[in-house]
């Protein structure tokens, strides 16, 4: 397998940070996939994006929480999507991005969209904390420093030569 340069993760936090966060209770609109992929994703302009971008763009439009697994070094130039979804249902939004770039695939979680590698999830990523403290965090970025800090991920960033090469960027979508 080819070594990359580095993983950048980028986590884009829609809506209430307390109810993705676990606080919102069963009533959290987050809760249901089905009812997040239906969301209507306003967008009649047209814009020549990456993939990144339609996708994060597609989030912010339909409000819906999510993330992106980039792993740079590995793949070539960004594909350029012709964006302009003009009102369709964020799943069929997200199944034309991944017609066009083959590697990227969506996947859906209670109502948290991310898009990952199609080869694949990052070893990184499939570390298993076992607990992290976030019931007081009010915003992601902490959250994302607490995992970053746990023992699990730092033993597992050494192991796998990530240590200075992980980059997680977190920022809000209203």
């Amino acid at each position: 397998m080819k070594r990359c340069s580095s993983l950048i993760l980028i986590l884009t936090v829609t809506g209430n940070f307390n109810q993705i966060n676990g606080q919102g209770g069963k009533d959290s609109p987050h809760k249901n996939s089905d009812a997040v992929l239906a969301r209507r994703v306003d967008g009649y302009d047209l814009k020549d994006l990456a993939t990144s971008g339609a996708f994060l763009e597609s989030l912010r439009t339909a409000r819906a929480p999510g993330g992106i697994i980039t792993v740079l070094g590995c793949q070539r130039e960004a594909i350029t999507q012709r964006w302009k979804p003009s009102g369709y249902p964020l799943r069929q939004v997200l199944d034309w991005m991944v017609q066009t770039d083959a590697l990227y695939r969506w996947t859906s979680d209670d109502g948290v969209i991310n898009l990952v590698p199609a080869q694949g999830e990052p070893e990184i990523l499939k570390t298993q904390i076992k607990f992290v403290e976030t019931k007081n965090s009010k915003f992601p970025g902490s959250v994302v420093r607490r995992l970053l800090a746990s023992p699990e991920i730092i033993e597992a960033l050494s192991r796998l030569g990530l240590r200075e090469r992980l980059r997680a960027v977190v920022w809000p979508v209203d």
